[in-house]
């Protein structure tokens, strides 16, 4: 049985009586490993250090027939590198040591690749430079906008105005906004507050 360091695992081991009777568990060694066994079979474990040791389980019947077994347990530390955490895998039992590594901006099983956010050409009208979980593009002679896909002619394009406000590019390079909408006072740009309506 294998976990991680700090995780608290919960599983439920099972047995077969031979005669199909209903069987109790019971831990009958443990040393100081943290581990508790319910007579339903749950385990607990809680061991927080980086070590292995082996525990005994005996299964007992009704009838007073019983079998010991083994586990050799294992703490882990997590592997994943460059600030990844550790998941437990959905598709494989607990305890089996079977984990995902999650980790923004890197890829690879132990999170060891770090992602070329620029191989998709995020920057239309620029260059772009790779950051970790991101990126960050420089934009050419006459562009702006995140991706430099705007025209510095086309400031509108960037929707510097209220919502439902209009706007219009001027050719200076700049743009101005419309009258903002009714019940609202400002700027169109900004617009805010209910203006008192007159009826």
């Amino acid at each position: 049985i294998r976990k991680l360091v700090g995780e608290n695992l919960t599983m439920t081991l099972t047995a077969e009586d031979p005669e199909g009777r209903p069987v109790t568990f019971r831990l009958t060694t443990s040393g100081d490993r943290d581990v508790t066994v319910q007579p339903n079979g749950q385990l607990d474990w809680t061991a927080d250090d980086v070590s292995s040791a082996s525990i005994n389980v005996t299964v007992e019947d009704e009838c007073g027939a019983s079998s010991e077994q083994t586990f050799h347990l294992t703490t882990m530390s997590c592997p994943c590198e460059n600030g990844g955490s550790c998941v437990p895998d959905p598709d494989m039992p607990r305890g089996q040591g079977f984990y995902t590594c999650v980790c923004p901006g890197y890829t690879g099983a132990v999170c060891e690749t770090e992602l070329e956010e620029c191989q998709s050409s995020p920057c239309v009208n620029g260059t772009c430079t790779d950051l970790v979980n991101g990126y960050n593009c420089t934009c050419a002679e006459g562009y702006i906008g995140t991706r430099c896909d705007v025209s510095v002619n086309n400031r509108c394009a960037l929707a510097p105005c209220f919502p439902d406000v209009s706007c219009i590019n001027l050719e200076d390079g700049g743009y101005s906004c419309g009258r903002c909408p009714e019940g609202y006072i400002g700027n169109g740009y900004q617009c805010g507050g209910n203006a008192s309506v007159r009826m």
